[in-house]
């Protein structure tokens, strides 16, 4: 993939995670409007994590299993925030096809609210619905942006 587009320094991006008690970590995986997500959506966010865990990127925060969920950005809740041994973050949100096709304009306020800060965004979706997610992407300008790393799952 891409090297070297952020020094050090333009990855200060701070997240505060909420002190938890041990008895209040049972999660269940659930959206920003506490619906439950579908198995395809939670499918998404574990091949995602898998795939920033494997370059580098320990979960901080998760909607799927028992992590601890992400702080919002702007109001909005990511499906996955990372950080590596170097203190640079990056940030992961899963779309389904009907999430892009039937939630719009939540896909893209999330998109921008995510594309905005200072760490690698990755947007996932299957491999089915990609090309759409590169159409989002071209339509709100984030597409070809260096810290935007649009991924497909499947």
């Amino acid at each position: 993939m891409r090297k070297g587009y952020f020094s050090d320094s333009e990855l200060e991006l701070k997240f505060y995670m909420k002190i938890k008690k041990q008895e209040e970590l049972r999660f269940v995986s659930v959206s920003s409007v506490n619906e439950e997500e579908s198995d395809e959506h939670t499918a998404i966010v574990r091949a995602l994590m898998k795939y920033l865990n494997d370059k580098g990127f320990h979960t901080v925060g998760a909607t799927c299993d028992s992590y601890l969920q992400c702080e919002p950005i702007d109001g909005k809740i990511p499906d996955f925030i990372g950080k590596n041994n170097l203190g640079q973050w990056c940030i992961g949100e899963a779309k389904t096809c009907d999430d892009m096709t039937n939630d719009r304009e939540r896909t893209n306020d999330q998109f921008r609210a995510f594309a905005s800060r200072q760490a690698k965004f990755y947007p996932s979706a299957p491999k089915a619905c990609f090309e759409q997610l590169i159409q989002i992407l071209r339509e709100l300008e984030l597409y070809g942006k260096p810290n935007v790393i649009p991924l497909y799952y499947g």
